[in-house]
Protein backbone atom coordinates (compact mmCIF):
# COMPACT_ATOMS: atom_id res chain seq x y z
CA UNK A 1 0.00 0.00 0.00
CA UNK A 2 1.04 3.73 -0.73
CA UNK A 3 2.07 6.20 1.53
CA UNK A 4 -0.37 8.82 2.26
CA UNK A 5 1.01 11.99 1.14
CA UNK A 6 0.09 14.90 3.63
CA UNK A 7 -0.90 18.13 3.13
CA UNK A 8 2.05 19.46 3.26
CA UNK A 9 3.82 17.44 1.31
CA UNK A 10 1.30 17.97 -1.67
CA UNK A 11 2.05 21.52 -0.97
CA UNK A 12 5.86 21.23 -1.20
CA UNK A 13 5.41 19.14 -4.71
CA UNK A 14 2.92 21.96 -6.08
CA UNK A 15 5.37 24.57 -5.10
CA UNK A 16 8.15 23.09 -6.76
CA UNK A 17 6.26 22.52 -9.46
CA UNK A 18 4.90 26.01 -10.07
CA UNK A 19 8.89 27.51 -9.44
CA UNK A 20 9.86 24.66 -12.09
CA UNK A 21 6.77 26.84 -14.43
CA UNK A 22 7.79 30.15 -13.42
CA UNK A 23 11.96 29.67 -14.37
CA UNK A 24 10.99 28.09 -17.64
CA UNK A 25 8.51 31.19 -18.15
CA UNK A 26 11.26 33.26 -17.19
CA UNK A 27 13.70 32.26 -19.16
CA UNK A 28 11.39 32.37 -22.41
CA UNK A 29 10.13 36.49 -21.52
CA UNK A 30 13.53 37.39 -20.83
CA UNK A 31 15.01 35.72 -23.94
CA UNK A 32 12.28 37.23 -25.92
CA UNK A 33 12.47 40.33 -24.08
CA UNK A 34 15.96 41.06 -25.38
CA UNK A 35 15.36 40.73 -28.96
CA UNK A 36 11.63 42.25 -29.44
CA UNK A 37 10.90 45.41 -27.59
CA UNK A 38 7.38 45.44 -28.53
CA UNK A 39 6.32 41.93 -27.02
CA UNK A 40 8.63 43.18 -23.72
CA UNK A 41 6.20 45.66 -23.81
CA UNK A 42 2.91 44.22 -24.38
CA UNK A 43 4.06 41.24 -21.87
CA UNK A 44 4.78 44.10 -19.11
CA UNK A 45 1.27 45.85 -19.95
CA UNK A 46 -0.45 42.41 -19.84
CA UNK A 47 1.13 41.49 -16.29
CA UNK A 48 -0.37 45.10 -14.96
CA UNK A 49 -3.83 44.60 -16.09
CA UNK A 50 -4.15 42.21 -13.41
CA UNK A 51 -5.65 44.75 -10.72
CA UNK A 52 -4.07 42.50 -7.76
CA UNK A 53 -0.40 42.78 -9.22
CA UNK A 54 -0.45 46.28 -10.35
CA UNK A 55 -1.63 47.19 -7.17
CA UNK A 56 1.08 44.74 -5.23
CA UNK A 57 3.33 46.21 -7.66
CA UNK A 58 2.37 49.72 -6.86
CA UNK A 59 3.04 49.27 -3.09
CA UNK A 60 5.83 47.73 -3.20
CA UNK A 61 7.80 50.28 -5.68
CA UNK A 62 6.16 52.87 -3.07
CA UNK A 63 7.94 51.63 0.04
CA UNK A 64 10.95 50.12 -1.76
CA UNK A 65 14.15 53.13 -2.39
CA UNK A 66 13.63 54.00 -5.48
CA UNK A 67 14.09 56.85 -8.17
CA UNK A 68 11.04 58.94 -8.25
CA UNK A 69 10.61 58.69 -12.20
CA UNK A 70 10.06 55.03 -11.47
CA UNK A 71 7.38 55.79 -9.11
CA UNK A 72 5.64 58.34 -11.85
CA UNK A 73 5.55 55.80 -14.40
CA UNK A 74 4.21 53.80 -12.37
CA UNK A 75 1.39 56.64 -11.30
CA UNK A 76 0.86 57.21 -14.85
CA UNK A 77 0.12 53.49 -15.70
CA UNK A 78 -2.41 53.12 -13.35
CA UNK A 79 -4.08 56.53 -14.38
CA UNK A 80 -3.73 54.96 -17.54
CA UNK A 81 -5.81 51.85 -16.80
CA UNK A 82 -8.42 53.85 -14.82
CA UNK A 83 -8.98 55.92 -17.40
CA UNK A 84 -9.63 52.65 -19.67
CA UNK A 85 -11.88 51.34 -16.90
CA UNK A 86 -14.00 54.25 -16.82
CA UNK A 87 -14.76 53.72 -20.37
CA UNK A 88 -15.97 50.88 -20.23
Amino acid sequence: MAKEITIEEKLDILNTKIGMMADIQMTIVNHLGATDDKFKMEFIMGTLANDVIRDDFTKFINEFETDDNIKLQMTAINELFLSAKEEE
